[in-house]
């Protein structure tokens, strides 16, 4: 076997085992992240943001999400309903993608900011 015949052959899988080391690398948004219930810290609540861009709240039965986009690098929107008192309001809420790492996800709103911890399934 010549050496160009090497290259050619092992090429594709160096490719294949790079694109697959750079996506690992990269945090994905998409699973369940939650957060404690304030006032209540063994009571966990958060969302789940599926590959498909749909979304569900995790021990909120007032905020309903529905949906995420990432327009951005740094922005998610979340959009839903919250329902309450009768009444149900479609919202769209856009917040800041402080940090996202393997394990940990902070959005913010102003000054206030939201760490949820992913659940691992």
């Amino acid at each position: 076997m010549t050496k160009k015949s090497f290259f050619c052959m092992l090429f594709p899988v160096v490719l294949a085992a790079t694109a697959a080391c750079s996506s690992e690398s990269e945090p994905q948004l998409a699973g369940t992240w939650l957060q404690p219930v304030p006032g209540m810290e063994s009571v966990m609540q958060g969302i789940t943001l599926e590959a498909d861009g749909s979304a569900r709240s995790e021990n909120m039965s007032t905020l309903c999400y529905e949906s995420w986009t990432r327009p951005d690098e740094g922005v998610l929107i979340l959009s839903g309903k919250s329902v309450g008192n009768g009444i149900t309001i479609e919202f769209s809420d856009t917040l800041t993608l402080s940090r996202l790492t393997a394990d940990t996800l902070v959005l913010a709103k102003g000054d206030y900011e939201m760490v949820y911890t992913r659940r691992l399934q």
